[in-house]
This record gives structure tokens, sequence and C-alpha cells, in this order.
């Protein structure tokens, strides 16, 4: 399969049972529309994951699910990874900016697709990583004002919201 990790004895790719659990099917509906997987060969291709699938394959999995393609998939951004810059400018895991209870607000003044992944950093010296649960609130809220400071803050801000205002106003 060109690279790709199928479930032993089938052309059943890893990824489709991967996706098939993350969309919260069971074992047995997962061998209902693949007869030729087993329940072990679920339980295989989801330690398989856990142990390799990274975020940048998570969000290509994402993506397709609406039609987009790697070409599609901006860089992505960390927000809970603790990495800085050592002194000789290499990237080091800094545990202690880590704070419970961290959080991000995101602010879209567009239809946007959100792909999230939870998953272990390379850069994170505790093998294996653990991945800890996330919970994503969203809400519509009011649109921004005129006078909004995140239309006013720069130059470059209220050029995105000309633009975006016309595209989407």
């Amino acid at each position: 399969m060109h690279g790709q990790a199928v479930i032993a004895g089938t052309r059943v790719l890893v990824s489709a049972i991967l996706d098939c659990l993350a969309a919260g099917m069971t074992a047995e509906e997962i061998t209902a529309e693949y007869p030729t997987v087993t329940v072990p060969g679920v339980r295989a291709a989801a330690a398989y994951g856990a142990a390799s699938r990274n975020t940048q394959e998570n969000f290509t999995a994402g993506a397709a699910k609406v039609g987009l393609g790697p070409r599609d998939i901006p860089p992505c951004v960390t927000f809970f990874a603790p990495v800085a810059v050592d002194p000789a400018g290499r990237f080091v895991w800094n545990e202690t900016v880590k704070r419970p209870g961290d959080f991000v607000d995101l602010r879209a003044e567009m239809n946007t697709i959100v792909v999230l992944s939870n998953c272990a950093h390379p850069l994170n010296p505790a093998r294996p990583s653990p991945s800890r649960p996330i919970t994503l609130v969203r809400y519509r809220a009011p649109a921004a004002m005129a006078d909004d400071p995140c239309r006013t803050g720069s130059a470059e801000a209220a050029r995105a919201f000309a633009f975006t205002d016309r595209l989407y106003g």
C-alpha cells in the first residue's frame, strides 16, 4: 500500500481503523464495516496509532474529512507545548512554564475549520509522553464593533477586518 500501514492479512489501512475509533465506533462496529478485520486487529491498530500517529497525520486525516488535502493544511500552532530556545539556538522542553488551567481563546471572524490534535510532542522527554484530556468550548460571540481593539490594534488588523468584511459582511 505504498508505505502505508495496513491491518495484517488485509488491505485495510490502519489509518482507516484509527479514523473509525476517533469517530467513536466500537471494535464490533468496525469489524462489521470491514469484515476482513478482526477485533484483535482493531486493538493492534489502536496500539500502533497510539505509538506512531503524529499531529501532521491527524491534521491530514481531519482535513480529508471535509475534502481538503495536504496542500490545504497550513503550519500547525502548538499552544501548550512548553518549548523554548536555549542559548545555543536549539529547541528545548521547559516543563516549568506549564500551569494547570492554561487556556487559549481563539476568535474567528469568518467560517473556520479547526482541527484539534492531542498528540505527544517529540521534544517531551517523558516516554511514553502522556496525552491529557482537553476541553473545547465553542460559542458565538457578537460581531466585532468598529471600535473593537481587535479591529483597531494595528494597520494590519484593520486591513484584515476590512477584507473579511468585504468577503463575509
